[in-house]
Protein backbone atom coordinates (compact mmCIF):
# COMPACT_ATOMS: atom_id res chain seq x y z
CA UNK A 1 0.00 0.00 0.00
CA UNK A 2 1.55 3.53 -0.91
CA UNK A 3 1.07 7.08 0.78
CA UNK A 4 0.09 10.14 -1.50
CA UNK A 5 1.52 12.59 -0.25
CA UNK A 6 -0.45 15.69 -2.31
CA UNK A 7 -2.77 16.24 -5.01
CA UNK A 8 -2.44 17.11 -8.16
CA UNK A 9 -4.04 20.28 -8.09
CA UNK A 10 -1.39 21.44 -5.44
CA UNK A 11 1.45 20.57 -7.84
CA UNK A 12 -0.56 22.31 -10.41
CA UNK A 13 -0.80 25.52 -8.36
CA UNK A 14 2.80 25.29 -7.34
CA UNK A 15 4.17 24.59 -10.95
CA UNK A 16 2.05 27.47 -12.26
CA UNK A 17 3.06 29.74 -8.98
CA UNK A 18 7.29 29.02 -9.60
CA UNK A 19 6.62 29.28 -13.07
CA UNK A 20 5.48 32.71 -13.18
CA UNK A 21 8.17 33.54 -10.51
CA UNK A 22 10.71 32.19 -12.65
CA UNK A 23 9.26 33.87 -15.48
CA UNK A 24 9.57 37.14 -13.87
CA UNK A 25 13.18 36.75 -12.57
CA UNK A 26 14.25 35.76 -15.82
CA UNK A 27 12.84 39.00 -17.48
CA UNK A 28 14.51 40.68 -14.56
CA UNK A 29 17.68 39.20 -14.76
CA UNK A 30 17.49 37.99 -10.91
CA UNK A 31 17.84 34.40 -9.70
CA UNK A 32 18.62 34.86 -6.21
CA UNK A 33 16.18 31.98 -4.13
CA UNK A 34 14.82 34.54 -1.95
CA UNK A 35 13.08 36.75 -4.87
CA UNK A 36 11.77 33.84 -6.32
CA UNK A 37 10.22 32.71 -3.10
CA UNK A 38 8.72 36.23 -2.18
CA UNK A 39 6.92 36.23 -5.50
CA UNK A 40 5.88 32.39 -5.79
CA UNK A 41 4.25 32.33 -2.41
CA UNK A 42 1.84 34.49 -2.58
CA UNK A 43 1.08 33.39 -6.42
CA UNK A 44 1.04 29.66 -4.92
CA UNK A 45 -1.75 31.17 -2.02
CA UNK A 46 -3.82 33.28 -4.37
CA UNK A 47 -4.53 30.48 -6.64
CA UNK A 48 -5.34 27.98 -3.99
CA UNK A 49 -7.35 30.50 -1.74
CA UNK A 50 -9.09 31.81 -4.72
CA UNK A 51 -10.10 27.69 -5.90
CA UNK A 52 -11.43 27.42 -2.73
CA UNK A 53 -13.69 29.99 -2.75
CA UNK A 54 -14.90 29.47 -6.13
CA UNK A 55 -15.50 25.64 -5.21
CA UNK A 56 -18.95 24.82 -4.04
CA UNK A 57 -16.73 22.06 -2.43
CA UNK A 58 -14.17 23.83 -0.87
CA UNK A 59 -12.97 24.48 2.85
CA UNK A 60 -9.57 26.61 4.13
CA UNK A 61 -8.25 24.08 6.34
CA UNK A 62 -9.38 20.36 4.51
CA UNK A 63 -6.42 19.17 2.41
CA UNK A 64 -8.92 17.45 -0.44
CA UNK A 65 -10.92 20.14 -0.86
CA UNK A 66 -8.27 22.16 -2.67
CA UNK A 67 -4.78 22.13 -3.19
CA UNK A 68 -2.24 19.95 -0.88
CA UNK A 69 1.49 19.35 -0.30
CA UNK A 70 2.30 16.93 2.79
CA UNK A 71 -1.15 16.93 4.00
CA UNK A 72 -1.52 20.94 3.95
CA UNK A 73 -3.15 23.37 2.09
CA UNK A 74 -0.87 24.51 -0.27
CA UNK A 75 -2.23 28.06 0.78
CA UNK A 76 0.12 27.65 3.76
CA UNK A 77 2.95 26.60 2.34
CA UNK A 78 3.22 29.84 -0.05
CA UNK A 79 2.90 32.40 3.13
CA UNK A 80 5.39 29.88 4.59
CA UNK A 81 7.72 30.26 0.96
CA UNK A 82 6.88 33.97 1.53
CA UNK A 83 8.32 34.42 5.05
CA UNK A 84 11.02 31.97 4.15
CA UNK A 85 11.81 34.46 1.36
CA UNK A 86 11.76 37.94 2.95
CA UNK A 87 14.21 36.14 5.84
CA UNK A 88 16.26 35.10 2.09
CA UNK A 89 16.68 38.54 1.05
CA UNK A 90 16.96 40.10 4.31
CA UNK A 91 20.21 37.47 5.28
CA UNK A 92 21.65 38.52 2.01
CA UNK A 93 21.66 41.90 1.85
CA UNK A 94 23.43 41.77 5.37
Amino acid sequence: MSVIIFNWLGLAFCAVGFGIAFAIGYMLGITEEGFLMVIAGPITSAIDIVYRIKSKNGHWLNPNRGGSLFFLPVWCFGLLWLIFGIIYMIKGTT
